[in-house]
């Protein structure tokens, strides 16, 4: 007997989803808000890559951290499948493929992050550029991973949207999770594809299309790891 079609074994990935969860959410902001957010001034490039080289280690811990949170977010895939595929299977690969598309869009991304350590490094073939031309540098890969960020991002809105769908539909988790989490991730792909249209909006929209999303998938991580699934009688029978 496959034990992830069991009510004991469901319950035992809702913990574990739960937890994988939290370590995307620390790792994410981590590197997000203390090793990119505290370092990196978008109009002053070489003050940015001053700042970069003064913090090395804390640049690559950020790296590091997201790395581990892409790596969480292929476990978290794969859990929430088992937990909802016996609501509906299609639903439950959906949100797992988009997930792991947005997973490997943003790991392949952080090569932009991890770029900027080789143009602080000591290497005697920099010596070819000057420094304003190796913050310039350093400040398109770091441009270029904002924009594969949100690229990712747009493939985990759509893919949260179908999860909050099927969280509803399965009542493992209360509604009002279920709900926030569905919102929220169809207002970060839009808000998401609103900025690519016209990058404007983002001084319009931003911090604030991300938050529903942010206290939706907050809770749902701590719910699942406190509180587990109450899987439906019709789900105990596999």
């Amino acid at each position: 007997m496959d034990i992830t079609n069991t009510a004991a074994g469901q319950r035992g990935w809702a913990r574990l989803t739960g937890l994988g969860y939290l370590v995307i959410i620390v790792g994410a902001l981590f590197s997000q808000i203390v090793a990119r957010g505290g370092l990196i001034d978008g109009d002053d490039p070489q003050g940015t890559i001053d700042a970069i080289r003064a913090a090395e280690d804390l640049w690559r811990l950020g790296f590091v951290a997201e790395i581990i949170a892409f790596c969480a977010d292929v476990l978290v895939a794969f859990g929430f499948y088992v937990i909802l595929k016996p609501i509906s299977r299609n639903l439950a690969l959906l949100a797992a493929f988009f997930r792991l598309v947005m997973a490997a869009v943003q790991a392949l991304n952080m090569q932009n992050h991890y770029d900027v350590l080789f143009l602080i490094d000591d290497a005697s073939w920099l010596a070819a550029f000057d420094p304003a031309q190796l913050a310039a540098m350093a400040m398109l890969s770091l441009k270029a991973h904002t924009a594969g960020y949100m690229i990712g991002l747009v493939f985990f809105g759509f893919g949260n949207a179908v999860l909050g769908f099927a969280l509803l539909r399965s009542r493992y988790v209360p509604a009002l999770i279920s709900f926030l989490v569905m919102v929220g991730a169809l207002a970060v792909a839009g808000g998401l594809i609103a900025i690519f249209l016209d990058p404007a909006i983002s001084e319009m929209i931003s911090p604030w299309y991300m938050l529903p999303t942010f206290f939706g998938e907050v809770s749902l991580a701590l719910w699942l790891v406190i509180m587990g699934v109450k899987v439906p009688a019709a789900s105990k029978a596999g």
